[in-house]
């Protein structure tokens, strides 16, 4: 299932109208949703709780990058663990 995940290739903000580029004054985290999601169990086990732990530390002051459909379905889970809202990094 490792297919499913695409490389993600991050790159500082470019000082021209890019209108890809973005920023962020708190940490963010970017998160695969691929794999073996869609899975109760391995979204727990895969996602939720390293998610959890991975944030934990910054006491909800962190931003979540990943896919639409993943954070739609844990949004009342997401609130829990970051005061902001999450961003689809694919758009």
């Amino acid at each position: 299932m490792i297919s499913t995940i695409d490389d993600l290739h991050l790159s500082p903000p470019l000082t021209t109208n890019n209108s890809k580029a973005t920023t962020h004054d708190v940490p963010t985290v970017f998160f695969s949703t691929g794999g073996y999601t869609r899975n109760v169990y391995h979204e727990f086990k895969d996602d939720l709780i390293p998610l959890y732990i991975t944030s934990h530390q910054y006491n909800k002051r962190v931003i979540f990058e990943f896919h639409d459909w993943w954070i739609s379905k844990y949004s009342d889970i997401h609130s829990h663990l970051s005061n902001y809202p999450a961003v689809d990094f694919l758009l």
